[in-house]
């Protein structure tokens, strides 16, 4: 049986949003029903709801640039990666790791571009 990980939303009236993939990839018809594990997004906001870094300031700038995951976050991060490496990941595990490796290439590309407006800004 196929399984799928993928960052989701909680919608308005409760349900949870499923990509057109996620539908596809498991075969999903209405009415069948899912085995879910759920996760907190522990980390951030998705690329959809980032503002626009032009518009910031250059504190807001300079803070994005200095972003560093919470430690506790690192230490979690640094578990799940050995797991992997060693092949002992759960399912869960799995489904969380593959949120914090998105949230963080997320988070890095928002240190990059702000690290870039400044250097702009300097000029």
């Amino acid at each position: 049986m196929p399984q799928v990980s993928y960052v989701g939303e909680v919608l308005s009236d409760g349900h949870l949003s499923l990509t057109a993939e996620v539908k596809r990839t498991l075969r999903l018809r209405p009415g069948e029903r899912l085995r879910v594990t759920l996760a907190r997004d522990l980390v951030g906001p998705d690329l959809a709801q980032v503002e626009s870094l032009e518009d910031l300031d250059r504190e807001a700038l300079e803070r994005i640039a200095k972003f560093r995951f919470p430690p506790k976050l690192q230490r979690r991060m640094t578990l799940l990666l050995q797991k992997n490496q060693e092949g002992t990941l759960s399912p869960e595990e799995r489904a969380e790791l593959d949120q914090v490796n998105y949230q963080s290439l997320i988070q890095r590309a928002r240190k990059a571009h702000a690290q870039y407006l400044l250097s702009r800004r300097m000029k």
